[in-house]
């Protein structure tokens, strides 16, 4: 059994899956103010497994770190990989990629091998050579990829599909897929329903314990793994859940629509067109290489809102479509059924980023503000305008929110999602910039009365690394 629970934003929240033996597995996720997951928890009774990602302002993943405990062995040393820098002695391939002027990869040259890519008219891929020289040929239906030949005819794989991929036959024998709601292969059978293999992922599609023997090449969101370079085929693009982005530019660079208030909003050409789902893959996955598309499970309730282009998102340039109901997507415009719709994406269009007044003049010098975070207690006005340049209480040389911002919503925030530290303070790192000396994180206080005041933080001098 798996059950969901989202926050007001429809990002999912938790996930916990309960096996048939009574053993749960609760996944939580954390995200910054663009919906960006920032911390990935996976947590039973013996352990837990940390994700932390890290962007720069573009919304390139620089960092991803991984931590692990177990109950009999402690606490692991974290794990890093970072996209910016490489370190002394670390062992790095030789990679170089050639393409067309489709924006198609024609060669992938890695070490000194070489990989080749041939495509149909309609864009998809007609074959593959490998770097050994064997080639296998792509037999489509649609967009659904149903075969897999050799050069000389012979039959490589034949795979069964319905509403998502059902089997593979391979070598006369039949075996079966089984997906999460999120559409990822979890685990493969036989015909008589005993498992063959099991997979785990983290949600930018790494699979955690991959085996080099196993050449099944469906695995996350059910799409295509080029084993041999451990990219997915998504047809317009590939994806390298590696630094958990395409390798090709977004050819969707420019959309608008026109939303129920009369508003018409712009996807600019100077947003980044490499980054994977705006970076929210637990809310979002890209079937085509093209566009994002909301994942949600069950009840005629909102479950998102999805962008013709992948990146970035959410915000009000990226409100196209909604998807309704079980999974099913709808890219047709804008649909309303209910009026909490309307509203959700009425608050939603005001401003990108949801937030407390950022003009200092309107944050009072006494009192209270409830704020926009559900769930999370009031702010004490006259504390926080400390922190605000422009604000009557500002105290100079201290801590300062940068751009004007009251930080109202990241104290809310960071109350909800941080870390509490022995002296009953939080720290919350928001993974982007909130001081103005470049600060990500955020120090909260609650006084007495139950309101909060928080300012800027460098989170590295609280957290452990």
């Amino acid at each position: 059994m798996v059950s969901y629970a989202y926050d007001r934003f429809s990002n999912r929240r938790t996930m916990t899956v309960t096996k048939a033996d009574g053993k749960a597995v609760m996944s939580s996720y954390e995200y910054d103010l663009r919906s960006r997951l920032l911390k990935e928890t996976k947590k039973d009774k013996t352990s837990e497994e940390i994700y932390v990602y890290r962007y720069d302002w573009n919304g390139n993943q620089l960092q991803r770190f991984w931590e692990r405990y177990e109950q009999s062995k402690g606490r692991t040393e974290p794990g890093r990989v970072s996209f910016a820098k490489k370190k002394a002695g670390a062992v790095v391939i030789c990679e170089r990629r050639a393409y067309n002027g489709l924006n198609q990869l024609t060669n992938l040259y890695q070490d000194g091998e070489v990989t080749k890519y041939r495509y149909r008219p309609d864009g998809l891929r007609l074959c593959k050579e490998k770097a050994d020289g064997t080639e296998a040929s792509h037999i489509w239906d649609g967009s659904e990829m149903v075969a897999e030949y050799q050069a000389n005819g012979t039959v490589i794989a034949r795979y069964l599909r319905g509403i998502n991929l059902i089997a593979r036959e391979l070598d006369g024998q039949q075996e079966y897929y089984l997906h999460n709601a999120h559409g990822d292969v979890v685990q493969r059978t036989d015909r008589y329903g005993t498992p063959l293999k099991s997979y785990d992922y983290d949600a930018f599609g790494n699979e955690e314990k991959p085996e080099e023997l196993d050449h099944n090449p469906w695995r996350y969101c059910g799409e295509y793994l080029d084993l041999e370079v451990q990219n997915y085929y998504l047809r317009a693009r590939c994806y390298e859940p590696r630094t958990g982005r395409f390798t090709q530019q977004d050819s969707v660079a420019y959309t608008t629509a026109k939303l129920p208030n009369g508003t018409e909003v712009v996807d600019p050409l100077s947003l980044n067109l490499y980054t994977y789902c705006g970076n929210n893959p637990v809310m979002f996955k890209d079937s085509s290489g093209k566009s994002a598309e909301a994942i949600f499970v069950g009840g005629w309730t909102l479950a998102g809102i999805i962008s013709q282009a992948d990146s970035p998102m959410p915000g009000p340039a990226d409100v196209v479509a909604l998807i309704i109901g079980a999974g099913v997507t709808i890219i047709a415009g804008i649909i309303i059924l209910f009026e909490r719709i309307k509203k959700v994406i009425t608050k939603v269009t005001k401003s990108e980023i949801p937030s407390a007044p950022s003009d200092p003049t309107k944050l009072p010098k006494q009192g209270t503000i409830e704020g926009d975070v559900e769930g999370a207690p009031n702010v004490d006005a006259g504390k926080q305008g400390k922190h605000v340049k422009g604000h009557p209480n500002y105290k100079e040389g201290s801590s300062t929110w940068a751009d004007d911002n009251t930080g109202v919503h990241e104290t809310q925030e960071g109350w909800l999602n941080g870390t509490e530290l022995p002296d009953g303070t939080k720290i919350w790192d928001s993974g982007r910039e909130l001081g103005t000396n470049g600060e990500t994180g955020v120090r909260i206080h609650i006084d007495k009365k139950g309101n909060l005041h928080g300012y800027p933080v460098n989170p590295r001098r609280y957290l452990p690394n």
